[in-house]
């Protein structure tokens, strides 16, 4: 994400899922000048075999908001059943 003539990069792993919606909190947050950020991740799957998903996130140095933003995705392709 770019904001203020900063890039941030985020990654988070792990997070867990419950019914449809997933969240957490990572300090794996990348950026110049970005001393103590961390970003809040929250989202949900939605749709036939959860084939779409949204998502918002807010990026924080020493709790501060620096970036807010949200993001859709939708699987491209064709969704199979999973067997049981």
């Amino acid at each position: 994400v770019t904001a203020a003539s900063r890039t941030f990069s985020v990654a988070a792993t792990n997070l867990p899922i419950s019914g449809s919606g997933f969240g957490g909190t990572t300090s794996n947050v990348s950026a110049s000048g970005c001393s103590a950020c961390t970003a809040n991740i929250q989202g949900f799957f939605a749709g036939s075999m959860a084939a779409r998903a949204g998502v918002s996130y807010s990026i924080k140095d020493f709790g501060s908001t620096l970036v807010n933003g949200a993001a859709g995705f939708t699987r491209t392709g064709t969704v199979t059943q999973p067997d049981s």
